[in-house]
């Protein structure tokens, strides 16, 4: 059973590739350290081990799904 990010996912890239956008794409990611933003966008624990990890971990799941 596919849970719901992973239909998101799905349809986010498919649509991308269905309209032949080749640009630039990002990760946005927030730290709980500052709170003010972490509430705004309900963050209450470390999404990954380090800032380098984050970004390591969300370049292998772009080029992942990029690849499909």
């Amino acid at each position: 059973m596919r849970t719901s990010l992973q239909a998101t996912t799905a349809f986010l890239f498919g649509a991308l590739a269905a309209v032949g956008y080749e640009r630039m794409l990002v990760i946005e990611a927030f730290t709980p350290e500052i709170e003010e933003i972490a509430r705004a966008v309900s963050t209450w624990r470390p999404v990954a081990d380090s800032p380098d990890a984050l970004a390591r971990d969300g370049l292998s799941f772009l080029r992942e799904r990029l690849a499909a």
